[in-house]
């Protein structure tokens, strides 16, 4: 919620931390004049780019990403969502988008090919989302959105599950089943990784993360990092 938000900042603010909202790095302040200007630079931005599906009929109307639609609601932008709304995803990105369609007044599907104990979500957001209306729809796949110029549905593949994959997880596989799920939203919430080129390019990288050490620095001098986009999770409060 915007208020508790706004607590947390206000907390922060009366400590002597000062905030300068509205810039974006890269464009309206380089990195090297942050890295010069200050002794030290914590950087956690966290992942924005968000993955896309491969199928039939993302080109249409009414399909949108998950950090897109909740960026719009947030500045206040009403998103047209139609009547009823899928989401594609188990993660938290997905029980939020999913959480907010319903305040939009959307009748709304959450679809996740795995089983509900593997959601990768926390646990009580999906009772909050469960206890507020959303409807859940394991072990299915997005395999094709249909519709002529706007999305008037999702066409699903049933999933069973397999054997474990590097994450732990057992691996979805297809059945060959499909089923059809009405909706004019579909909102794409499946992951997201790190944008590497928005960061300054002497710093090293492992695929998409920044390597660091537990105590955050790069090889970078003054430069640390921490949080989604290192290949060592740590919270700022870790740090």
């Amino acid at each position: 919620p915007k208020e508790i938000l706004d607590g947390e900042i206000g907390r922060l603010s009366n400590m002597g931390i000062d905030f300068n909202m509205g810039v974006k790095i890269g464009e309206g302040l380089a990195w090297e004049k942050i890295n010069s200007g200050f002794d030290a630079v914590f950087v956690a931005i966290g992942v924005y780019q968000e993955a896309d599906l491969e199928i039939k009929g993302m080109e249409k109307r009414g399909v949108v990403n998950a950090l897109e639609f909740l960026r719009e609601v947030n500045l206040g932008k009403y998103p047209g969502t139609g009547k009823k709304v899928t989401v594609i995803g188990g993660g938290n990105s997905a029980i939020d988008c999913a959480r907010v369609s319903l305040r939009l007044g959307a009748d709304v599907t959450l679809v996740y090919r795995r089983s509900p104990s593997e959601m990768p979500a926390h646990t009580e957001e999906v009772e909050m989302a469960c206890e507020e209306g959303v409807k859940f729809l394991f072990l299915a796949g997005p395999g094709e959105i249909y519709g002529q110029e706007d999305v008037s549905g999702v066409r699903l593949v049933k999933m069973s599950l397999g054997t474990e994959d590097n994450s732990g997880r057992r691996r979805p596989e297809p059945t060959g089943d499909t089923f059809d799920l009405d909706c004019q939203t579909v909102i794409l919430a499946i992951g997201e990784s790190l944008k590497v080129e928005d960061l300054p390019s002497s710093l090293i990288c492992d695929g998409n993360l920044v390597k660091a050490d537990d105590f955050g620095r790069t090889n970078k001098a003054g430069f640390f990092a921490g949080g989604d986009i290192i290949d060592i999770p740590r919270t700022v409060t870790h740090a």
